[in-house]
Order: C-alpha cells, then sequence, then structure tokens
C-alpha cells in the first residue's frame, strides 16, 4: 500500500467553502443519498462550524436519532430564533422517543422536514404511506403552526401600537406643557 499517505477532507476538495458542500449536500439529499449528503454536511461544518444550515441538515440526514437531536440542539444554540431549528428538535426529539418506544409507531407526531427549503427537505421516517399523505401532513401541520405565529405576531403589533400611540400622546402633552 505505499507509504500510508492519508487523504484529508481538506487534500480532497482543495478550495471548497463551506456553501458549497451545503450545496452539495442538499443536492445529494434530494438525490435520496443520505450518507454522502450527511458527509458534505459534515465537511461544511468543519470549515464553518457555525453554520445554522449546515446543523439542521446534517441534523436530518444522521443516522442516529441522538445525533439528530445534538444536531438540532446544536443549530438552536446558534439561532435560538429560528424556526426551523425548534421544528427540527421538535422532529429529533419525537424520533428518539419512538426509536426507545416511548411514542407508538401509529402516534400523529409525524416528522416535520427540517431546513429551510421544504420542497428540498428530506423525507423524514414517518407513518405516512404515500406522496399524497404526506403532503397533506406536512400541510396540515404547516396551517396549525402558522396560526399559532400569526397570533404572536398580531399580538406584537397590537401591543408596538399601542406603545407608539402612547409615545405620541406623550410627546404632545410634552409640547403643550413647555409651550409650544
Amino acid at each position: 500500500m505505499g507509504k500510508g499517505v492519508e487523504m484529508t477532507d481538506e487534500s480532497r476538495y482543495p478550495g471548497i467553502d463551506a456553501e458549497t458542500f451545503v450545496r452539495w449536500g442538499k443536492e445529494a439529499a434530494k438525490a435520496g443519498n443520505k450518507r454522502r449528503a450527511y458527509s458534505y454536511f459534515s465537511q461544511a461544518l468543519r470549515l464553518k462550524p457555525e453554520d445554522e444550515e449546515a446543523w439542521l441538515w446534517k441534523g436530518a440526514m444522521a443516522e442516529d436519532p441522538e445525533e439528530s437531536l445534538a444536531c438540532m440542539r446544536k443549530a438552536l444554540s446558534i439561532n435560538p430564533k429560528s424556526r426551523q431549528a425548534w421544528q427540527g428538535l421538535e422532529w429529533a426529539a419525537a424520533r428518539l422517543a419512538q426509536e426507545r418506544g416511548q411514542v407508538p409507531e401509529t402516534a400523529e407526531a409525524s416528522p416535520t422536514p427540517v431546513p429551510s427549503e421544504v420542497e428540498s427537505a428530506p423525507a423524514a421516517p414517518s407513518t405516512v404511506t404515500t406522496p399524497e399523505e404526506e403532503a397533506t401532513a406536512f400541510e396540515m401541520e404547516g396551517e396549525e403552526r402558522g396560526w399559532r405565529a400569526n397570533i404572536k405576531e398580531r399580538w406584537a403589533l397590537v401591543i408596538m401600537v399601542a406603545l407608539s400611540a402612547a409615545i405620541v400622546v406623550a410627546f404632545f402633552f410634552l409640547l403643550r406643557a413647555l409651550g409650544g
């Protein structure tokens, strides 16, 4: 076997940046090659360890449910406000619980695609059997989450409008008190 020269990721792919590895990983995931996709996301993270998107995709591609959960937690630590990271954490926790036998296989907790591009998200293990059923289940989950998100956004808007009105009124009274 010669001198035993070991090929590192850097020598195999000189000059390739993290974004390229993420793009290649997405392409491999779309093609159904989870192992290759996992490898590309791992390489992207070696170059850019704080890449939330790469952590989400790596977690979705991981064969081990505990690793999926760890990846989702890492993505969430990078961006605590990320909706995809929260959904990914929920999916990974349900996947781990199902593997441990804590959730019956017929449970309604169907996995949610994690990465930001839903149409290119890898298929997660599911109790859904046909693509049509899977699409319907995903749409229903999205509508439910969207409704909750809309309520929060509406309350935030109401609070912002009320605070703005209070500031305008206070400014008006201040001007009046100063004689202007």
